[in-house]
């Protein structure tokens, strides 16, 4: 059974630090390298995860400020990419900051890979007239009204 959990349990955490670290080392890829944030998330309940069967698959690392939000980070387990968990989680999180009150929400696009996933969702460009050669592209997401 597939289940989205906006206050995950301590058992959630360790299994996404768990793939996170499996990833990296088999891929050198992935956000083991920001598992310190991951972790002051989990504590600060500033993380949401997609469980399937009691096993965390996905994680978002979240913040809303007012009327403005940001995914800081998120990431599907490899192993279950490309099934769809990616977009119904990712519409889960916009409802959520939705129903926070945001107008608005911002994602960077690290790795460059994710680009097309956040577009697809509707993101569109935050603003590039600022932005240097290198930097990862900024997208952000209009709340409809």
């Amino acid at each position: 059974m597939l289940n989205i959990v906006p206050q995950p349990i301590d058992e959630h955490r360790a299994q996404v630090l768990e793939w996170l670290l499996d990833e990296h080392r088999e891929h050198g890829t992935g956000f083991y390298c920001n598992r310190g944030v991951i972790e002051r998330g989990f504590r600060n309940s500033s993380v949401h995860c997609l469980v399937l069967d009691g096993y965390a698959i996905a994680f978002a690392l979240v913040n809303c400020f007012d009327t403005e939000a940001v995914i800081d980070i998120m990431e599907v387990h490899p192993r279950h990419r490309r099934c769809g968990h990616g977009r119904l989680f990712t519409k889960h999180v916009l409802q959520y900051f939705s129903r926070e009150g945001a107008k608005s929400v911002e994602v960077e696009c690290t790795p460059e890979t994710s680009e097309p996933f956040w577009r697809a969702m509707g993101f569109v460009d935050l603003d590039a007239s600022d932005r240097r050669l290198g930097e990862p592209v900024r997208l952000k997401w209009i709340v409809p009204r």
